[in-house]
This record gives C-alpha cells, sequence and structure tokens, in this order.
C-alpha cells in the first residue's frame, strides 16, 4: 500500500451580480475538469497539487522567521499546506492570490515586467512572486475548511488540505490577462488553466451537485461532500464567516479530544462499510461511510494497513487523543446505485462542515437538514 502524498487543493469563489438567475446564490465556484489520462481523471474537482520542495523554501524565506523543517513545528505544516494552495491557484488557473491588497502602481509596474519577461519564456510561480516582490504570509483571506486522505484500498494516494478563498478586489490578480491588459487584471472569464485539465467552469454548488447527482458528471467522495456543503451557504460571507467561527473556536478548546482542536486540519478517512443493521436493510440501505468523529471507527485497523513510516506516527500520536463518546456518529447512509446519501447518521457535540451535509430529499426539495 502506497503512503498518501502531501498535497493541497483550493476552492475558488467570485462574486456574482446575477444572483437570482444563480439559484440566489452570490458567488459561484471554479470547478475544473481533470483529463482522462490522470489519477481520478474525468472528474470535477478543485485546483489541487502536491507539496513541492519550493514551498518549502518559499515558507523558510518569508517574513514567518520559520527555518525548521515539518517534523520539529507542526505549525510550519499548516503553513506549507497553504503556501502550496495559493501557489497552485496560479499554476492551475493563472491566478494570484496577494496577503496584502496591492497597489495601482505596484500592480502596472509588476505587470509589465511579466509581460516582457512573457515574450521570452512561460512565466513560472517564482516570477511571479518575484515581480510583486511576494513573501508569504499566514493570509486570512485563504481559510481551511477540511482535510481529506485517500482510501488505503487506491494505488495512488493524496493526504489534502483543501481551503477556502472568496476572491476580492485588489487580493487577487488574473496574470494572464493582466499583462495584456491592465484593465482585465480581475477578468476571470479566460483563465489559463494547466494541461492536468481539459476545461473549467463556474458554477453555483447547488448546480453542480445535481448534476453530479444525475449522473450528468463524475466526482469523487471528497469533492462530492465539499460540493455539498456550500449548498448550506447563499452568500460567501456567511461562508467565510462560519469557517473563521469554527477556527476560532478550534484554536481557543479546551477539550482533551483532538478532534475538536484540529477539526479543520485533522486528516479524515472515509470508509466504506455493508450494512448489517436489519432496520436499515428493511430500508433499502445498502452500504455505509463512516470517519473519525464515529465512536465505532476502526482506528487500530487503519493502523495495521500503513506501513511504517512518519505518516504512520502521525497518525498513531492523533488516533490516540481522539476521544468520542458512545453517542458519537457520523455515517452516510446509500442504497444500492445512489450518489448521494439516503439517511444521515450525525450526532456530534461539536460543529464542523461535515454536520451540514445534506440528503438526497433535502437535495431534490431544497429543504433543511434531516437525520435519522
Amino acid at each position: 500500500m502506497s503512503l498518501p502524498i502531501k498535497s493541497s487543493s483550493i476552492i475558488i469563489l467570485r462574486p456574482t451580480k446575477f444572483v437570482e438567475k444563480n439559484d440566489f446564490y452570490d458567488y459561484e465556484v471554479l470547478f475544473m475538469k481533470r483529463s482522462v489520462a490522470l489519477p481520478y481523471g474525468n472528474t470535477y474537482s478543485f485546483p489541487s497539487g502536491a507539496i513541492q520542495k519550493d514551498d518549502f523554501a518559499y515558507i523558510r524565506n518569508s517574513s514567518t522567521g520559520f527555518a525548521l523543517n515539518v517534523s520539529e513545528n507542526q505549525d510550519l505544516k499548516y503553513h506549507i499546506f497553504k503556501a502550496a494552495a495559493i501557489r497552485i491557484a496560479y499554476e492551475d488557473c493563472g491566478i494570484m492570490i496577494f496577503s496584502n491588497p496591492v497597489s495601482e502602481e505596484n500592480m502596472k509596474n509588476s505587470l509589465s515586467s511579466l509581460a516582457a519577461k512573457s515574450k521570452k519564456s512561460k512565466l513560472t510561480y517564482k516570477d511571479v512572486t518575484r515581480a510583486f516582490d511576494l513573501q508569504y504570509e499566514d493570509s486570512e483571506e485563504v481559510i481551511e475548511i477540511m482535510r481529506t486522505v485517500s482510501p488505503m484500498s487506491r494505488k495512488l494516494r493524496y493526504d489534502t488540505q483543501i481551503f477556502v478563498v472568496s476572491l476580492t478586489k485588489d487580493y487577487y490578480v488574473n496574470v494572464h490577462t493582466g499583462i495584456n491588459d491592465l484593465a482585465q487584471r480581475e477578468d476571470l472569464e479566460k483563465l489559463t488553466i494547466a494541461d492536468d485539465y481539459d476545461f473549467y467552469m463556474w458554477a453555483n454548488p447547488n448546480k453542480m451537485l445535481k448534476m453530479y447527482m444525475n449522473k450528468e458528471i463524475e466526482m469523487d467522495l471528497p469533492h462530492f461532500l465539499l460540493t455539498n456543503i456550500l449548498t448550506s451557504f447563499k452568500t460567501s460571507t456567511a461562508l467565510v464567516k462560519y469557517l473563521k467561527t469554527i477556527q476560532y473556536n478550534a484554536l481557543n478548546c479546551l477539550s482533551k479530544n483532538i478532534l475538536q482542536r484540529t477539526i479543520l486540519t485533522f486528516p479524515f478517512h472515509f470508509i466504506t462499510k455493508p450494512i448489517t443493521e436489519p432496520h436499515l436493510i428493511q430500508r433499502g440501505m445498502y452500504e455505509k461511510i463512516l470517519m473519525e468523529s464515529d465512536f465505532t471507527f476502526p482506528f487500530d485497523d487503519i493502523l495495521k494497513g500503513q506501513k511504517d513510516s512518519h505518516w504512520k506516527e502521525e497518525l498513531s500520536y492523533l488516533y490516540k487523543r481522539v476521544q468520542n463518546s458512545e453517542n458519537s456518529r457520523f455515517q452516510l447512509y446509500y442504497r444500492k446505485g445512489d450518489r448521494v446519501p439516503s439517511l444521515l447518521g450525525i450526532n456530534l457535540d461539536y460543529d464542523m462542515p461535515l454536520t451540514l451535509i445534506k440528503n438526497i430529499q433535502e437535495i431534490k426539495t431544497g429543504s433543511g437538514y434531516g437525520s435519522l
């Protein structure tokens, strides 16, 4: 079994003026279709990629003052995930995200410099950061939402920290349109995407969720779950406020349960199991998905299945500090052939984005949340 590759992903939101035509969402999400030849090919996802050595160097040379490796400083690991997500936004779709607003003069001079360089060679992320004289800073605009780990059955596995950013004026630039015309620097209709993707689209989460449910598009489980979560927020402001509240509560939490203290950065596995409960079988349920917040989660089995490595040590450290009560439950119940859970078995004494998941009936009717 392979070790999961450390990676980052970023959910990019842009504002829209046509709220009524957009299912009353005031934002759209960037979805990108992965090329069929790639792992997880032909699926719709958010910009994502593996962490690179340059991400470490970028952090070490930044104003944060870090000069340690990941194993010596847990905070550094978080910053490397975030630095990678910001890099990936540029490399995958040409959007450069800033921690602080950029002045008109700086924008003009930097884009002019990049325009001259682009005539000689393809612009790299280093070229852009140097042109804008950027150092890594812990941007409050880029917020974590979930960390997921690929199933052990997968040949190629990823340990992915996922972030959200809501694009606002002066905090981003579309480099490739900006170098051609300064006035078009915020144009998000014309993105230059990486070769890993066939095409991209901006859409509200409700539209994408229904397309997935109707088998018009493909998504892997984490992207389905995240898109499902996003449907609960009609405004980007509400989503950002919600995530910042959870982030604040986690940082100030005194619970001994590490899940509550790291709820947005804990590496969640989603385990599929057959339904054995008679009352659920009678209701047509076929299988269920559970994760570490569930009291019945097989922690020992997951650890036994890992190769001896720093990854196994990290999991072991975290799992020893999970303290679920006997009533803690997170289970999604599926009927055979369905892409969306029919029933939800969720009972937690703390808040997390995954508690916002909607079942198939709630998605169809646009109603609230349901449970067993």
